[in-house]
């Protein structure tokens, strides 16, 4: 990518350069060159930095992709580490909790002490066995 931009650049350097060497032997088209070749380095800067304002270049496969871009499409290469799932657990949780009222909250805790209570009613076997079998399913 960046040789990409040293050849177009030395291009229009060369253009300039030869636009002043006719100037300086007297040459009325040396002024055609030399000015042409101004615009376009100032055209090309006004387009790299357009680029850059938009786009940013993976540092592994030197793509240019949007900056909204967390992840390169290219690669895979991640720019930016995301929230982990417990935070972001613990982040729903918090928010659906300041939206809802204590009676809200209290009728929850409630119906999850009915199911755990139906539940533990309707086993007939070991306690022991029974606490294992929640914990094996709670891991999973």
């Amino acid at each position: 990518m960046k040789s990409k931009r040293m050849q177009i650049l030395c291009g229009i350097a060369i253009m300039q350069f030869l636009g002043w060497w006719f100037i300086a032997g007297n040459g009325h088209y040396g002024v055609f060159f030399a000015a042409g070749g101004t615009m376009l380095f100032a055209g090309y800067a006004v387009l790299l930095l357009f680029r850059g304002a938009i786009k940013k270049e993976c540092p592994k496969c030197h793509t240019l992709i949007s900056k909204k871009n967390r992840i390169c499409p290219e690669c895979g290469f991640c720019f930016t580490k995301g929230i982990s799932k417990e935070k972001l657990t613990e982040y729903i949780e918090q928010e659906q909790e300041k939206a809802m009222t204590s009676e809200q909250i209290d009728f929850d805790f409630e119906k999850i002490e009915t199911i755990v209570l139906d539940e533990m009613e309707a086993f007939d076997g070991d306690i022991e066995e029974f606490l294992q079998k929640r914990s094996s399913e709670t891991e999973i």
